[in-house]
C-alpha cells in the first residue's frame, strides 16, 4: 500500500492538532509534521510531501506561500482551507489544487488528500544512486546553500557570475530540480551535499526566509 506523505501548515493551533489527529488515523497518510508560516516552505522542500495541507493567514500571505510552495515543491498538492477574509480565487490563481470552503468535514478533507496525492505517490521518483556532482559543483551548490547569490559565490570561489550559473544549470539537470531549494533538498537527500549552519547571507529572500534567486 502505497502511504501519502502530509505536511501541514495552520495558523491556529487547536485546527492544526484536529487536522493533524484525523489524518494521522489513516493508515494510508503519513503526517510529516507541521510547521509555521515561516517555516513551511523550507520544510516542503526538504521533505518533499506529496500533500501540503494550508490552514492561510490573510489572503495575501497566504496567496504568496502557495505561489512559493508551487516552486520548491512542484510535485506537491496544495490544499488550502477557507476562512473569514480569504479569497478563494487568489488562492486556485496562485497555484492551490484545491479550496475547501469552511465548514468542511473531514470525509472532504480525506477525499481532497486522496485524490491529489494518487498520481503523485505513483510518479514519485525513484532515488538514483549514481548521481555525481563534481567537487566544483559541489562547492557552488553549498554556497547557494547558505543563501549566497551568484555574485557572492562567484566572489568566493574566483571564477565568474557566468561559470556559477552553468554550475547550477548542470546540478539543476543531474538532480532534476527546478530551483536551488529544491536542487540543496535532493542532493542533501542523496547524500551529496553535508548540512551545514553557518548563517545565511543578506539577501531577497521569500516567505520561509531562504533567498529564491534565479539561476
Amino acid at each position: 500500500m502505497s502511504v501519502i506523505r502530509v505536511l501541514l501548515a495552520c495558523e491556529n493551533k487547536l485546527l492544526q492538532d484536529a487536522v493533524a489527529g484525523v489524518l494521522s488515523l489513516q493508515q494510508d497518510i503519513q503526517v510529516l509534521g507541521a510547521a509555521g508560516e515561516s517555516q513551511i516552505v523550507r520544510r516542503a522542500a526538504a521533505l518533499r510531501p506529496h500533500v501540503v495541507v494550508l490552514a492561510p493567514w490573510a489572503t495575501p500571505v497566504a496567496a504568496r506561500t502557495v505561489h512559493v510552495l508551487r516552486r520548491v515543491a512542484p510535485g506537491a498538492a496544495v490544499l488550502v482551507f477557507g476562512a473569514p477574509g480569504v479569497s478563494r480565487a487568489q488562492l486556485l490563481a496562485a497555484g492551490a489544487h484545491r479550496y475547501l470552503p469552511e465548514g468542511s468535514g473531514q470525509e472532504a478533507l480525506l477525499a481532497a488528500v486522496r485524490e491529489f496525492s494518487v498520481n503523485r505517490v505513483a510518479a514519485a521518483p525513484t532515488p538514483q544512486p549514481d548521481i555525481r556532482l563534481s567537487p566544483r559543483q559541489q562547492e557552488v551548490l553549498a554556497l547557494a546553500a547558505e543563501a549566497l547569490s551568484n555574485k557572492q559565490i562567484a566572489r568566493s570561489l574566483d571564477i565568474s557570475i557566468g561559470t556559477v550559473k552553468r554550475h547550477l544549470h548542470v546540478v539543476f539537470q543531474k538532480l532534476g530540480a527546478v530551483s536551488r531549494l529544491d536542487a540543496v533538498a535532493r542532493a542533501r537527500s542523496a547524500g551529496l551535499l553535508p548540512v551545514t549552519h553557518r548563517p545565511s547571507a543578506a539577501g531577497s529572500r521569500s516567505a520561509d526566509g531562504l533567498v529564491l534567486t534565479k539561476i
